[in-house]
């Protein structure tokens, strides 16, 4: 698996590479998905050694931040439920 690079996310989330006015937007959507994998997994992944993060968790986190950035857009409606799928494994069960 290649290395998670900044180019390589922004291309993922379709931004201009050689646009660093973007670069807040994406730091916004990228902190709004690791906060939706963290409530919605239950595991902590913010501050983690990135190669203890399971990809798919890193996965969602690249979805979440999609839909995120797809709603600031001003589109009427996305769904998370790709990001749900990836995650749905690791999900902590509250007994």
């Amino acid at each position: 698996m290649p290395t998670l690079t900044l180019e390589l996310v922004k291309a993922f989330l379709r931004y201009d590479a050689d646009n660093e006015d973007q670069d807040d937007t994406l730091n916004l959507a990228l902190q709004a998905g690791v906060q939706w994998v963290e409530q919605y997994t239950g595991r902590t992944i913010a501050g983690a050694d990135p190669e203890t993060v399971p990809a798919p968790l890193l996965h969602g986190v690249l979805l979440y931040a999609g839909a995120f950035d797809r709603l600031r857009d001003g589109e009427a409606a996305t769904s998370l439920a790709p990001a749900m799928v990836v995650c749905d494994p690791y999900r902590r069960t509250l007994v």
